[in-house]
């Protein structure tokens, strides 16, 4: 739901509700989650934007109601139209998520980040993000994680466009199990409606 408070300032209020139902029988996950969260997005100058956003997250478990959950979760981000081809962003948010980790249900993922996009030409762009972030799951496995990008895109149509994206992303933990480095290479076909 939005209300539009002056033409520079938005309200936002958002409740989303999923109930996840494991195929395999013997899943102690089963459960449902219901988030919600109350957002601002203000224009701060003709070149600046900020949005915030606060909210809570519940999860119950069908089978293990001992084991529910909540959290605190927010997102901030802050955006500059830098130059007339030049877009810059610092972001930050903490969420909650459910964990796919043997003897964790949950962890609280904290990130903070800047991106830039570059309008190359009318139909051309460049982009590069660089984040940094914790994992916290609840069985005691905490994660930082460093992901960086550059990507290229090219709209053919306004309803069509093609990207290519290379990146690095390194995970350490006090698990050594699940440290890792890797380089990654995508490609996105991305289609809207007309």
């Amino acid at each position: 739901m939005f209300y539009n408070y002056s033409p520079r300032t938005q309200f936002s209020f958002d409740v989303q509700r999923y109930d996840i139902d494991y195929l395999d029988p013997r899943s102690l996950n089963d459960s449902t989650t219901t988030n919600y969260s109350l957002g601002v997005n203000y224009q701060t100058t003709t070149l600046t934007n900020l949005h915030a956003s606060v909210g809570y997250s519940d999860r119950e478990y069908d089978d293990t109601p001992e084991s529910d959950s909540d959290s605190t979760v927010y997102a901030l981000r802050w955006s500059w139209q830098a130059r007339p081809r030049t877009n810059l962003r610092v972001y930050g948010s903490r969420g909650f998520e459910e964990s796919a980790e043997v003897g964790s249900q949950d962890y609280v993922n904290t990130l903070v980040g800047v991106a830039a996009t570059q309008q190359l030409a009318a139909r051309l762009s460049l982009s590069a993000f660089a984040n940094w972030g914790n994992d916290d799951f609840d069985n005691g496995r905490d994660d930082d994680i460093f992901d960086t990008a550059i990507s290229l895109s090219y709209t053919f149509r306004p309803w069509v466009s093609l990207s290519g994206q290379v990146g690095h992303v390194e995970r350490s933990s006090n698990d050594p199990l699940v440290e890792y480095d890797a380089e990654y290479a995508s490609l996105y076909v991305t289609f809207r409606r007309p």
